[in-house]
This record gives C-alpha cells, sequence and structure tokens, in this order.
C-alpha cells in the first residue's frame, strides 16, 4: 500500500506557473495601463543572498548568489524594460555566482534592486556599511537597505563577522543600521528536523517533526506572502528544532550589538524569525527540481515508518495512513512573531532547564505563522 502511494502523482502546495496566452490587443491598451500591468508582474517580494567579497584595498565586490535574479521583463520589450528599469530603481556592478561556480563572463552583471521589497541575505558582513551607504546614494527616493536578513550560523549559532566590525565602519554602521525596519533571523533547519531528532544523552527520539509541514528552500527570490499558513500544521509545531542554542539568546546578542553601537530606532522595527528546510543537495531551483526532491525524501520516510510500525499488526496501513495524514509539501519559508519563542524575562537557568526539557526543541504551536510561497518556475 505505501509503494501505491509512490507511484501516484507527486503535488506540492505552490500553484503551477499558469499557461502561457497569447494577448495581440495588449499593444492596443493605453500605455499607462500597460505599465501598470508591467509593475504589477515586478510588484512582489524578493530574497536575496549577497555575498561582498574583499576587491580592492577600502574597496569591495557584490556577488549576487541568485540563478533567478533578473526578471524576464528586462527581454520582453523595450517598453517593459524601461519599465523594470524604473522599478529596480537602484542599479549596482556585480558579478553573478550559483552553486559556487561563477562564470567570468558574468563579471559585468547588474544588481537591480527595490529596496521597499527586496530583503537582503548578506555575507560579508564587513563591508555592508559601505554597501548599505551605496544603496542609499544610488537610490533616487534615498530609502537604502531597510529589509535584511541574518542566517544564524550552524552548529554554533552566533553574529560572528558582525562582532568583529571593524571600528572605522562604525559612523557608516549606525548609519545603515538606523535605517532598518525590518530584520529577519533565519534558522535553516537540518535533517534531524525532518523526521527524527537526535539527543546526544537519550539517543534517537521519535517526535511529531516537521517531514512535510516545514517548508523547503527553493533558491528562487521571488515569493508571495500568505497572512497564515492555511495547511494543518499545527500538530507539527509543538517540537521545533531551531539551533543547539536557546534560539532567544542568538537573537538577543544582535540587540546587545545594536546597543553596543549605539543604534536606536523611535518607530517599532518588525522582528521575525524565519524557519525552513534548507539541506536540499543540489539546491532546488524549479518544480521539477522540487517534486523529484520530494519524492526522493518520501521513500526514505516510507522507509523509516517500516521500521517505525514493523510491531504493528497492519504494518503496511499504518504506514499508509500516516503519509497520507502530513500536509502537502510547500517550497518557502515560514515567518514567526519573536513572542512565538516564549517569554524574554526567563533567566539563563530558566532557558537551560527547557532546553533540556524539550530536548533542545522549541514549542511553537501557539503561534500560526505566516507562510511565504516561491515563486518555483
Amino acid at each position: 500500500m505505501a509503494s501505491s502511494i509512490l507511484d501516484c502523482p507527486f503535488q506540492i502546495f505552490n500553484p503551477a506557473a499558469p499557461p502561457q496566452a497569447h494577448f495581440p490587443q495588449f499593444r492596443k491598451l493605453p500605455q499607462e495601463l500597460r505599465q501598470a500591468m508591467w509593475k504589477q508582474v515586478l510588484a512582489h517580494e524578493r530574497l536575496l543572498h549577497i555575498e561582498l567579497e574583499y576587491d580592492t584595498e577600502n574597496k569591495y565586490k557584490i556577488v549576487l548568489e541568485e540563478r533567478w535574479a533578473i526578471s524576464k521583463l528586462f527581454r520582453v520589450s523595450c517598453e517593459s524594460r524601461a519599465t523594470a528599469l524604473s522599478f529596480y530603481r537602484v542599479q549596482l556592478p556585480c558579478k553573478y555566482c550559483y552553486g559556487g561556480q561563477c562564470d567570468e563572463r558574468e563579471d559585468q552583471g547588474v544588481l537591480y534592486l527595490n529596496p521597499d521589497l527586496d530583503i537582503l541575505c548578506i555575507k560579508g558582513s564587513h563591508y555592508f556599511a559601505q554597501f548599505a551607504h551605496d544603496v542609499w546614494t544610488h537610490d533616487r527616493r534615498h530609502v537604502g537597505v531597510v529589509n535584511l536578513a541574518l542566517p544564524i550560523a550552524r552548529p554554533r549559532p552566533s553574529h560572528g563577522e558582525w562582532e568583529d566590525m571593524p571600528i572605522t565602519a562604525l559612523p557608516l554602521l549606525q548609519e545603515a543600521l538606523s535605517r532598518l525596519e525590518r530584520v529577519i533571523f533565519i534558522f535553516p533547519g537540518d535533517r534531524g528536523s525532518s523526521y527524527t531528532h537526535h539527543h546526544r544523552y537519550l539517543g534517537p527520539h521519535p517526535a511529531p517533526m516537521l517531514y512535510y509541514a516545514r517548508p523547503i528552500v527553493a533558491r528562487v527570490p521571488g515569493f508571495d506572502r500568505l497572512p497564515r499558513d492555511p495547511r494543518d500544521i499545527n500538530p507539527y509545531l509543538g517540537q521545533v528544532y531551531l539551533c543547539h542554542q536557546d534560539p532567544r539568546d542568538v537573537i538577543e546578542r544582535w540587540f546587545l550589538l545594536l546597543k553596543q553601537w549605539q543604534v536606536e530606532y523611535d518607530y517599532e522595527v518588525d522582528y521575525q524569525f524565519m524557519v525552513t528546510y534548507m539541506g536540499c543537495k543540489p539546491e532546488l531551483t524549479d518544480r521539477e527540481d522540487v517534486i523529484a526532491w520530494v519524492r526522493g525524501e518520501t521513500e526514505c520516510r516510507t522507509s523509516w515508518l517500516q521500521r517505525k510500525y514493523k510491531r504493528h499488526e497492519n504494518r503496511q496501513q499504518a504506514v499508509k495512513e500516516e503519509l497520507e495524514s502530513t500536509p502537502m509539501p510547500v517550497a518557502g519559508f515560514w515567518l514567526f512573531p519573536l513572542s512565538a519563542l516564549g517569554s524574554w524575562d526567563d533567566s539563563v537557568r530558566e532557558r537551560r532547564r527547557e532546553r533540556r526539557v524539550s530536548l533542545q526543541t522549541t514549542d511553537l504551536s501557539k503561534h500560526t505563522p505566516q507562510l511565504c510561497l516561491s515563486h518555483i518556475p
């Protein structure tokens, strides 16, 4: 019976791209309406991965680590290209890389940014202050970098690069950080968060983990944000593995750095944390990749369930029911408010006790996350 599930066509929650349509009357529409339609295609959030590399003394090079970072509207028509150039109003020279491979021919690339919508996940934070200043300088609206994503390192989470920021960068850094409106802490997840968590004292600990509930990262920058995940995910949120340490300790170190740098806000910054699974190898870049990966993981999980129910009187039926009860897989990520991590007034001793009792997991079941759906082609 379990094998019959594997034989069925696999589906994912992300909607498929609509079939291409031919609309010859489009060119007859008023120019203002055509431009509004082009902008509607572009007006969505993106999570961009950027590395700032050392170039020459006191200078840096931007490396854009995305495969699908340039809109197709740049190649549709002169009018659509002009609209895209206006929409992405910050344009900086960069190098294109993906999967660790950098083509020398792509050394003369352009980083196209819309500061209002683009969320930047940056490696090489030593150059962040200068980069943020350059974005602000080239932004005709002087918005600059306002959306920042901070990856939580593994296995020992920290903000190491930021903690080693050179003192000479402090004035520009204070200016850059004082503009932030949204900060997202990224917890990437691992295979342990898929279907079983190994505790070093208690051994393998079977628990309602996040195999299908936890969104899968696809290396596609564009996404749509849903106010809540409509799938039945609550049973899977009771024991979520985020990182080895208490997540509150890791996040609080960022606030200590802001205090150390004397960065203050006279408005409320939107702080959230991201939960996803980034362990897919190779990285997933389209719908076919995602479905193939889900199929492979389902085969692994079926094998694990066969062992779990090996003494069950109707093992195949039990495996089938558990596979069918899990939420439909989705490519994207969750966003939770920081309040989902529990009380921030707990002492260090209380937090350590909680981590021991919970086997280093976090109970997120009292909060329904936003679901960010990747625009997978």
